[in-house]
């Protein structure tokens, strides 16, 4: 009677110390912050074809309406990722150099000469047709240092300034809105503001890839980043979540009317509209050619050059892998 005793108490005790494995990996509430915008779609994808559920991890979608917000929430610890690609590139290397290795980056996320992402727009009646043109008007811009130092540089190459262009914050979802009223003069954005000013007839481009043509050949402005800490103590569960948002990139790719379907679901756009968009580029930083981690480096490099801040803000050091 010994041994079937003494077997059956070792084979509770492992079946709990399996429960209690079990437990810690999946009652982890994984909060993961976005932008309702077209570059979030590998994490769209990844929630509606149940990635994340399958692999017994519990997520809470928390959507802002500006990148800062984003990286402030990280910073605070209020949310253990940024989606990809919805966090700024820029100002996430703004916070390495007043918090160094708070947050690190594990994809980046841009367009090509064939997918429009940044787009400068003015109201189909505007008489802008060259952004010299905008001296005395006003600017709309995503929310935050990031867009706000784009601008900057772009109007800086055009020999107008701040003073001469008066720039203003826009959320995503009120900009397309703000060009339709005339309340601003044009628009700086990313997909899929062009989308859905086209398919109302208030917009026409004053310049595709704007940030493109006057800074790198590769835009990767937006990027998946993860809380150090969070990574340091979920190190399994990161590199999991890690995976699927490049799963879910995946699926999106060979599914794109699907993964566009999708997108409708979380951005102002309808179905109808979001069929006209093409998905950004998604990449994790291990795909990245030395090319274009010379564009990201050269567009890290203009918030030194801006005086936003007052070091050499250096990619190597922002990654996680």
């Amino acid at each position: 009677m010994k041994k079937p005793l003494a077997l059956f108490v070792a084979l509770s005790c492992c079946l709990w110390l399996h429960a209690c494995t079990s437990a810690s990996n999946t009652s982890q509430r994984v909060k993961i912050a976005y932008l309702p915008v077209l570059h979030a779609h590998p994490l769209y994808t990844a929630v509606e074809t149940k990635l994340f559920s399958k692999a017994g991890i519990d997520i809470e979608l928390i959507p802002f309406q500006a990148p800062n917000q984003i990286i402030d929430a990280l910073l605070a610890g209020h949310v253990d990722f940024g989606a990809s690609s919805t966090t700024a590139t820029g100002i996430t290397g703004i916070s390495h150099v007043r918090k160094p290795n708070a947050l690190k980056i594990f994809s980046l996320g841009g367009a090509s000469d064939d997918i429009i992402s940044d787009i400068l727009l003015t109201h189909r009646d505007s008489k802008v047709n060259s952004i010299e043109e905008l001296h005395g008007k006003t600017l709309g811009i995503l929310p935050g240092i990031q867009w706000r130092t784009l601008a900057k540089h772009i109007l800086a190459q055009h020999q107008l300034t701040e003073r001469d262009v008066e720039i203003v914050d826009i959320a995503p979802a009120m900009q397309v809105q703000a060009l339709s009223s005339k309340s601003i003069d044009a628009l700086l954005s990313i997909e899929p503001a062009r989308t859905i000013g086209l398919s109302q007839g208030v917009v026409r481009d004053l310049m595709k890839h704007p940030v493109r043509k006057h800074l790198a050949p590769t835009l990767f402005a937006g990027c998946g980043v993860v809380r150090s800490s969070f990574a340091q103590e979920h190190p399994e569960l990161t590199k999991k979540i890690i995976e699927i948002f490049h799963e879910g990139n995946q699926a999106s790719l060979q599914n794109t009317a699907q993964a566009k379907n999708f997108i409708a679901k979380y951005t102002p756009l309808t179905i109808k509209q979001a069929q006209k968009v093409d998905l950004p580029t998604i990449k994790s930083t291990q795909e990245l050619t030395s090319n274009e981690r010379e564009s990201v480096q050269a567009f890290l490099d203009l918030f030194t050059t801006y005086g936003v801040v007052n070091e050499r803000i250096l990619l190597d050091e922002l990654l996680l892998y």
